[in-house]
């Protein structure tokens, strides 16, 4: 019994071929999330040091002091620090102090939940999303150690 290619598997393909291409419209639209609402987190040893947009543009600096922004700071001798530029939305580490320089070879982050990370400085650069409102159940409880 030979069975012929015909006209209703043609329009059964043709209806499947709109509702996977339908779908997979819907679902990396829902995914995505605009560049106004991606945030960078900056945390060493546990502690946020700094939160900001993607789209604050600059060259910044991170010390034990903190994170600074636009900074030609003189660096003491021994002291860790973590350069790194935020450009159309694209976070980099452009220079850093520690001894195996790792975190300057990582790739670039721009996406949400991508991560640059210093391990002898105990720190890292994470995009996540729009931060979370007080109490609307998305936000972090508790961190453990």
């Amino acid at each position: 019994m030979k069975r012929s290619f015909n006209k209703r598997d043609l329009i059964l393909g043709v209806v499947l071929l709109l509702l996977f291409s339908a779908l997979y419209i819907v679902q990396s639209s829902l995914g995505k999330n605009s560049e106004n609402d991606l945030k960078l987190i900056v945390v060493r040893d546990g502690k946020d040091l700094a939160t900001m947009s993607v789209s604050d543009d600059g060259d910044y600096i991170v010390t034990q002091e903190g994170v600074f922004k636009n900074s030609e700071m003189d660096i003491e001798d021994g002291e860790g620090y973590n350069r790194f530029k935020i450009e159309d939305g694209i976070v980099d580490v452009t220079s850093a102090s520690c001894p195996d320089g790792l975190c300057t070879k990582m790739k670039k982050i721009s996406r949400q939940g991508e991560m640059i990370v210093c391990l002898p400085h105990k720190l890292y650069f994470k995009i996540i999303g729009k931060m979370p409102e007080e109490g609307d159940g998305d936000s972090i409880d508790a961190i453990t150690d």
